[in-house]
C-alpha cells in the first residue's frame, strides 16, 4: 500500500516513513498542495496524510477541495494544536481521522493501517490460497502450515498477488503500489524481489511469470484440499 504525506515536517518525514515502511507501507512525500496535487495525477495512493499547516495554504481547504472533486481517498488531518474545533473543522472538510501533533509514529501507522483496511473492508482478514495463508492484519504467511518471514516488501507483493490471485499483476501495478517513488522503474528490483520471494515461498513455485506483462500466483492446492 503507498501513502502520501503532504505538508509533513523535516523533523518527522523520515521517522514517519520508516515507522510506515516497517508495516509495509510505502510513504511519497508532497511539501505544498500543487506538489500533492501532481503527485496524485501519477500515482494512486492508499491513504493522504495532510499537515493541517501547509506552506501554501491550509489542510482543511485541501481536503475540502479534494472531496469536492469526487476523491474518495481515507485521509488522516495532522492537528497541531489538537483542539476540539480543530477536529471538528477537520472532520467537516472530509477527513476520515485526526491525529495530535508531535506524531507518536505507532499511533500513526496504526490509523493509517485501520483506514487503508476501512477503504478495502471487503476483503477478508485472512486469505486462503491453496497451501499458502495470509494474515493480512497480522502480517503474518504460512505455507502448509510452516511459519515464513518476509521483509515488509515482500509481504506487500505477496498480499497484491493474494488478493489479485490467478490474474496478472503488471510490473507497474508492483511498483506503483509496493514501492514509492524513489524506484527506478528501469531497475532489475522487481526482478530481485521475485527471486527472493519464490525462494522463501519454497517449492513447488506459485509464483508465475507472465513474459512480457508481469506475475500471477497460482496457488499449490495439496491432496486432500
Amino acid at each position: 500500500m503507498r501513502v502520501l504525506a503532504i505538508g509533513v515536517s523535516e523533523i518527522s518525514v523520515s521517522r514517519l516513513a520508516a515507522a510506515l515502511r516497517s508495516s509495509g507501507l510505502f510513504m511519497d512525500r508532497a511539501a505544498k498542495i500543487a506538489e500533492a496535487d501532481l503527485k496524485q495525477t501519477l500515482f494512486r495512493y492508499d491513504c493522504l496524510i495532510v499537515s493541517r499547516v501547509l506552506p501554501d495554504g491550509d489542510g482543511t481547504a485541501l481536503i475540502r477541495n479534494l472531496r469536492g472533486k469526487g476523491t474518495r481517498t481515507p485521509v488522516l488531518l495532522l492537528a497541531p494544536n489538537n483542539t476540539a474545533v480543530e477536529r471538528i473543522e477537520g472532520f467537516v472538510a472530509g477527513a476520515d481521522d485526526c491525529v495530535s501533533v508531535p506524531l507518536a509514529m505507532a499511533e500513526v501507522v496504526a490509523r493509517v493501517l485501520a483506514l487503508c483496511r476501512r477503504k478495502d473492508d471487503v476483503l477478508p482478514s485472512q486469505l486462503r490460497l491453496g497451501d499458502l495463508a495470509l494474515d493480512l492484519s497480522g502480517r503474518r504467511v504460512a505455507r502448509s502450515e510452516m511459519p515464513i518471514t518476509l521483509s515488509p516488501r515482500e509481504f506487500a507483493v505477496l498480499e497484491l498477488l493474494a488478493i489479485r490471485s490467478e490474474q496478472v499483476v503488471t510490473r507497474a501495478d508492483l511498483i506503483e503500489c509496493c514501492w514509492d517513488e524513489m524506484a527506478d522503474p528501469r531497475s532489475n528490483m522487481v526482478d530481485a524481489l521475485m527471486a527472493r520471494l519464490r525462494k522463501r515461498l519454497g517449492p513447488p513455485p506459485i509464483v508465475e511469470s507472465v513474459w512480457g506483462v508481469g506475475f500471477r500466483l497460482t496457488p499449490h492446492v495439496t491432496q486432500g484440499d
